[in-house]
């Protein structure tokens, strides 16, 4: 395993030219780095641009759709896909993407949930990351490496690289 210092460099470890997906999108400030940094030939974006924390209300979340339309929406790889994340995952063929970011609700259910279904639906050797491989203590406590710590212990994904932040992000090797 390596360590990086910073997501924003995160995709240039991505495959150019695959089928990706960002999982929790918010305003897309990160769909960028993914866009630009892994050229995706498919590109999706799955959020239900709604409340997903209670301390996060102030939000105007309806307005953030608009917000990444203006950042990516001119692309005509990019697909918008607004609907919960389990939800989209199962409607997919298996082995159809080439990548996933996940960084949606954090909770170790959902989180679960959503990697157990990314190893289904990422090809052998595709690529599994995401964000906030960090306990929180205020929001969503030990959810997302409480969850991808057991599917890398099922055999299920290898953990490639760690950034070094505050909330960490990780990539992963899809191991079936």
């Amino acid at each position: 395993m390596i360590e990086i210092e910073s997501r924003t460099i995160l995709p240039s470890y991505i495959p150019a030219n695959g089928v990706g997906a960002e999982i929790g999108v918010l305003r897309g400030d990160y769909s960028v780095y993914l866009y630009l940094g892994a050229q995706p030939k498919s590109f999706y974006l799955v959020d239900l641009w709604e409340p997903k924390f209670p301390h996060l209300n102030y939000f105007a979340w309806n307005d953030y759709i608009d917000e990444v339309h203006q950042k990516l929406g001119m692309s005509p790889n990019v697909q918008f896909r607004k609907k919960r994340s389990t939800e989209w995952l199962s409607s997919l063929p298996d082995d159809y993407l080439d990548w996933v970011y996940l960084d949606s609700d954090h909770v170790y259910e959902n989180t679960k949930n959503e990697l157990e279904l990314c190893v289904k639906k990422v090809k052998a050797g595709g690529i599994v990351a995401g964000h906030d491989f960090v306990v929180c203590p205020v929001a969503w406590k030990t959810g997302v490496p409480r969850a991808l710590i057991e599917v890398i212990q099922d055999g299920k994904l290898r953990m490639e690289i760690l950034t070094n932040e505050q909330f960490p992000s990780y990539l992963c090797k899809v191991t079936k």
